[in-house]
């Protein structure tokens, strides 16, 4: 099909899983019976530091400034924001249907959605 993997999913998936691990052994557990994740903003600005270095992957590993690093940005780019709009769409919709008022969960979620 000519696709081609910028990723290299095995070796960025393996680091990025220790790296979690790492971390949330030093956060450590959570302090009493809340659900509410540690910190939003930490959440945040991980999503934002992924999206901003795919960028730089996967335009990179084009090896060189031309139109293959530019296609890649794009749908990197592309791929990101209909996933994380859709998501809001989806989100905004449910949440009159169920009637939930916890709207820090909205931006973890579109941050998780942007991710995938």
């Amino acid at each position: 099909m000519g696709g081609l993997d910028f990723a290299g999913g095995t070796p960025v998936h393996i680091l990025s899983g220790c790296a979690a691990l790492a971390y949330s052994l030093m956060l450590g557990k959570r302090r009493g019976p809340s659900s509410r994740p540690h910190n939003v903003s930490m959440i945040v600005m991980g999503t934002v530091f992924l999206w901003f270095g795919w960028f730089g992957f996967n335009g990179g590993s084009a090896l060189g400034a031309n139109l293959r690093a530019v296609i890649a940005i794009t749908n990197t780019n592309l791929a990101a924001c209909v996933s994380g709009l859709t998501w809001c769409f989806v989100d905004y919709f449910s949440m009159y249907v169920c009637r939930i008022s916890k709207r820090y969960l909205r931006l973890i979620r579109s941050s998780n959605m942007v991710l995938c």
